[in-house]
């Protein structure tokens, strides 16, 4: 691809978008969440994830669990939303504090989980396909440090 050259003061001149980290990861996510499409098309990744993050934790406040996953309170609650319409989740009244609202995996959810858990985890192994298992560990240590 050719390199940008425009010349207005200020404008890095040896901009190249292909080498920009956020144009990286929004190309590695993309191809993610494409594989994750076609082998777990029921949900999306956030909505595994909250569901996930149900199975470990057990009856979660939403704000909580939406924090727990890196989601603002307002995706959290549209995640959770659409979860409790395909029965994968419940909220109830929080026995601990009655302000809040607690989320919980169902039977249904909680079966789903345990099914897909394996479909995940190929999912992994799909989009990382390319690299080495020692890449592989890099790649996720690299990111955490992120």
């Amino acid at each position: 691809m050719k390199d940008l050259h425009i010349e207005e003061p200020g404008f890095d001149t040896d901009f190249q978008l292909e080498e920009h980290i956020g144009f990286r990861l929004r190309l590695a996510a993309q191809r993610h969440v494409e594989i994750f499409a076609r082998r777990l098309p029921e949900v999306t990744p956030p909505q595994f994830a909250v569901m996930v993050k149900l199975s470990e934790q057990g009856p979660v406040s939403q704000n909580y669990l939406g924090r727990l996953v890196g989601l603002d309170a307002a995706t959290a609650k549209g995640v959770v939303d659409r979860l409790e319409g395909k029965g994968f989740v419940s909220r109830a009244r929080s026995p601990r504090d009655q302000r809040k609202i607690d989320v919980s995996l169902t039977e249904e959810g909680a079966s789903f989980v345990s099914r897909a858990i394996p479909d995940a985890q190929a999912v992994a192994r799909e989009t990382m396909t390319r690299l080495t298992d020692r890449e592989r560990e890099r790649l996720l240590a690299l990111l955490a440090k992120l």
